[in-house]
């Protein structure tokens, strides 16, 4: 088994990334999974009381836009992470 020198910061940081992507791609999961079960719900419901639709309604506009938006921070978190890893990959030796 071959080892390559990481630093400690590199470590932290590396971990760091994993744990941020996960808690945005939790969070966005969580917009997206809200919105669409108040679209069913309404999709399926026939008689709601107005006051309680547009604030539901309201609910489902902020939660799909930001769901997404998250997932897309999610993504480019990792991505940055895929960077460090290349990074040091580049930056030591690796014979096969």
């Amino acid at each position: 088994m071959k080892e390559y020198p990481v630093t400690f910061n590199e470590l932290i940081g590396l971990g760091g990334v994993g744990i941020i992507a996960t808690i945005i791609f939790s969070v966005g999961g969580t917009c997206l999974s809200t919105w669409w079960q108040l679209k069913q719900q309404f999709d399926f419901t026939m008689d709601v009381d107005k006051a309680k639709a547009e604030y539901w309604h309201g609910v489902m506009d902020i939660a799909l836009p930001l769901g997404c938006a998250l997932i897309g921070i999610g993504i480019i978190i990792v991505c940055l992470g895929g960077a460090v890893v290349a990074n040091i990959l580049r930056d030591t030796d690796h014979e096969a």
